[in-house]
């Protein structure tokens, strides 16, 4: 069986960097280069990303001293990777997975929640090096890319 992934805001940036080929920040390389260790390595096909995190990618880009520049770099990265649609079933993760995180005094951001939900609904594993969020979640399979 092949692994479906669900990659985070922040794995997505790395991928972008690597495909436009902007060097890592000073003390990043090494996880730089270990995401593009395994982005090479990884089945394209099995690879996505929610329009959560989409959103939060063009959110960066309305920011940007140099939109047009930040536009071109992000239509490179969703020309390589996938866009999943929430849907409703998704919303139903969020809602249930929002209270049990709330009542047992461990929620997460609001995005995180999100986007852990696609991941439960869609059976993927979430990509991210913010393993202490999406660890909280029960049933929710992660890995870091940068480690």
């Amino acid at each position: 069986m092949t692994t479906e992934y669900l990659l985070d805001t922040n794995v997505c940036i790395a991928i972008r960097d690597l495909l436009t080929g902007k060097p890592g920040k000073p003390g990043q390389q090494e996880k730089l280069d270990r995401v593009k260790a395994r982005w090479s390595k990884v089945d394209k096909a099995h690879v996505a990303m929610s329009t959560v995190t989409l959103g939060e990618l063009r959110f960066g880009v309305e920011k940007s001293r140099n939109v047009v520049e930040a536009e071109r770099r992000l239509a490179l990265l969703e020309a390589a990777v996938q866009t999943l649609d929430l849907d409703g079933p998704t919303s139903r993760h969020y809602g249930v997975l929002r209270h049990a995180l709330e009542a047992s005094g461990r929620k997460i951001g609001p995005n995180d929640t999100w986007i852990a939900a696609h991941g439960l609904r869609t059976g993927r594993t979430v990509v991210t090096n913010n393993l202490g969020e999406f660890q909280r979640v029960h049933g929710l399979t992660v890995e870091d890319w940068t480690a």
